[in-house]
């Protein structure tokens, strides 16, 4: 056998379950699982399923919910999607004391900076190990100031009820998503095992806080959230009928000891589209806007500069469409756009002040001129009409001694 055969590890994927569609180029979270590419889990669970049950084949938590960061070239269609393309690096970050971790460059074509290498190419695998340190990266932008890395975990698991050997994959970006993950099967794993116990896992609406810094508070926006619990009454309603099955694949070798290799794909459709996680990685400059629009610091200039302009706007939308529109023509400039867009509303902000400065120290000064000349014009008529008011004044009494 082929030594490079021999070595492979990992199972088969029989499909992606995806959390979110693509409308109009855009991609949109939805409140169910996308099953295009499992028909026959559309059979179990229907056409848009809120809940799916669950099992991992595996107790490492590495192998069945690897989390990274990744970076992956492509092309972009007409649209901005990017197509195809292969991983270049992968890597877990820093630390939280800010020293850098670890990540496997495969890109055979280049190698990073010599002071970004943790050690020399491998001769049989061609990778690179090299420092990870998230966004103090010396690649971690593009050229147009995008990230290049994404925060990302996959979750491999079989669905018992479809088949107990197939193993799908779902894909998210969502932080959140990651940390109560890990959390839970993390807890499950160190107390009684990982490897195929029962969980359910959810799509499901929730409303999520967001701070708006513009107006000082908080605000909510439903959206759909990817939950986990683990699934008490799987085993009491569905043991007896998967009971024999389950027992063959807990006696046999079938473990996952290494996550699969994620294959070529339409990267820009696997992932959640969370709000909260949302990142400026389109290309198009409609989708670049949109996503500077989300920028608090942006919505606290926009209502800033709006606020001292007394600018009014007939309705929700009609604000939006019109600070897309200065997004858009700041787009036009190149460079950072989300950057651009805050100093020209800032200079925007301090012009308009200014203005309103000087236009108060006009009228100060036009009221106290005004004053004068008032005061200059009053006085002699004062003084010619003194006498004649005293003589019309009532005589003083006497004062007999």
């Amino acid at each position: 056998m082929l030594n490079r055969l021999a070595e492979s590890t990992g199972i088969p994927v029989k499909a992606n379950i995806r959390l979110g569609t693509r409308v109009n180029g855009k991609l949109q979270n939805e409140a169910y699982f996308v099953l295009a590419e499992a028909p026959e889990v559309k059979a179990i669970y229907g056409e848009q399923p809120e809940f799916l049950e669950v099992m991992f084949p595996g107790d490492d938590l590495d192998a069945v919910a690897p989390a990274n960061l990744e970076w992956w070239s492509g092309t972009r269609d007409k649209d901005g999607n990017m197509i195809g393309g292969d991983l270049v690096c992968s890597g877990n970050g820093p630390f939280a004391d800010g020293s850098p971790g670890v990540a496997i460059w495969k890109d055979r074509t280049r190698l990073p900076p010599a002071e970004e290498c943790a050690s020399e190419r491998d001769p049989k695998t061609g990778f690179v190990q090299r420092y990870c340190r998230g966004e103090q990266c010396s690649d971690w932008l593009d050229a147009k100031g995008f990230p290049r890395c994404k925060q990302t975990m996959r979750l491999y698991f079989i669905l018992p009820r479809v088949s107990p050997t197939n193993v799908y994959r779902i894909t998210t970006h969502s932080w959140n998503t990651m940390f109560e993950y890990h959390r839970l099967l993390k807890w499950v794993q160190q107390t009684e095992g990982l490897a195929f116990k029962p969980f359910k896992i959810f799509k499901e609406a929730k409303s999520v806080k967001h701070w708006d810094s513009g107006k000082g508070r908080e605000f909510s926006r439903a959206m759909p959230i990817l939950r986990i619990e683990k699934d008490e009454m799987f085993l009491p309603v569905y043991g007896d009928a998967i009971k024999e099955q389950l027992k063959l694949l807990r006696d046999s070798r079938f473990f996952l000891v290494a996550p699969p290799e994620p294959e070529p794909m339409l990267l820009e459709g696997e992932g959640t589209i969370d709000m909260e996680e949302a990142q400026p990685v389109s290309l198009t400059p409609a989708q670049r806007a949109d996503v500077v629009l989300q920028d608090p610091e942006v919505w606290e200039a926009f209502d800033k500069l709006e606020a001292v302009m007394g600018k009014t706007f007939p309705s929700a939308e009609a604000r939006t469409k019109a600070r897309h529109v200065y997004i858009l023509q700041k787009e036009a400039l190149g460079g950072n756009v989300r950057d651009n867009v805050i100093d020209g509303l800032t200079k925007s902000f301090l012009h308009v002040v200014g203005k309103m400065q000087e236009k108060a120290e006009q009228e100060k000064k036009q009221e106290e001129l005004t004053l004068g000349e008032t005061a200059e014009a009053v006085v002699p008529e004062v003084v010619a009409a003194a006498p004649e008011t005293i003589d019309n004044l009532d005589p003083l009494p006497s004062v007999e001694g």
